[in-house]
Order: structure tokens, then sequence, then C-alpha cells
């Protein structure tokens, strides 16, 4: 369930974590942080108690002709402080600068196809806008607990204005 939403500038922002090749009808995301996990809570080197779920596509076109078996890049990542050391196996990922709409979802992710077909689909054109060519993201905070219909989290979409 969509509970409101906004446009926000993102600043550019370095995270580290984790990716592995997946798409939505090989959906890796668990394989994903259980890998994730571990490395992430032995370490001490994170900034502030938000994870990432990070979503790289391949263009924008990916969901214009959308194909369930279309390859994308998903990371699981969280931002460290600058210049520690990682833990074993991580990497970096910088998310630009840029535009975005901002979803509040409360649910788990099973049940959230149609608000995203929704946002996709209706809300973003509905606002005079374009999807961006940068990544998308779920941010999750202390108000995330995995696959609880009372669980909350931030969906994050990049846009940038038709003209």
């Amino acid at each position: 369930m969509l509970l409101d939403n906004r446009l926000e500038i993102f600043p550019e922002t370095k995270l580290a974590g984790m990716y592995l090749e997946c798409s939505f009808s090989r959906n890796r995301t668990v394989e994903l942080w259980q890998r994730f996990m571990p490395a992430y809570k032995s370490s001490r080197v994170w900034i502030d108690e938000f994870l990432f779920s990070v979503d790289l596509f391949p263009n924008t076109g990916f969901f214009a002709s959308f194909n369930p078996e279309a390859i994308f890049v998903k990371w699981a990542a969280a931002c460290a402080q600058e210049g520690s050391l990682l833990p074993e196996g991580m990497e970096t990922l910088v998310i630009p600068e840029g535009k975005y709409a901002v979803f509040g979802y409360r649910g788990t992710p099973q049940e959230a196809a149609t608000d995203y077909r929704y946002i996709l689909n209706e809300w973003i054109p509905g606002q005079g806008l374009l999807l961006d060519d940068r990544p998308h993201f779920a941010r999750m905070g202390t108000g995330y607990r995995q696959n609880d219909p009372a669980s909350e989290e931030e969906l994050w979409f990049p846009v940038r204005d038709k003209a």
C-alpha cells in the first residue's frame, strides 16, 4: 500500500554492498541478501541504519517493452564511512545525484507489483515526468521487517522532466 509521495533531489551517494544479475522471472533477491547480511552485521563501517536494495536496469525502455526474462543488476548495500575498509566481498556503487519520485510503502514485496505498475504507468507520466536512466532503489530503515505486512520502506524512482 502506498502511503505518501514526494519529489526529491537525492544527493550523490556512495554505497558499499554486493550484487548479482537477476530477472523478474528469476528473482534472486533472497540469495543476495543472505550473502550480504552476515558481512553487514559483522562490520562497524556503516554511517546509519538504512539498507538499500538497488536495481540497475539496462535502459529506460526496460519497462516500455516489459519482458520478465530481461536481465538487470540488483544490489544489497548500505552507506559506509568514507575511506573505511569494506567487508570481504563488498564493492562500491555510486548513486549519482538526481530527481526522484519517492513513495512510502507498507506491505510485503509480493504485494508491491500493483503499486509499481501504478507508479510507472500512471503516476510518473501523469506528473509530466519520464523515467530516467539512473538506479532505482528501496531504502529500508527501522520500520522495515522482512515479509511482514506492516513493514515500511521508501521506493525511489529516478525521474526527469519531459521538456
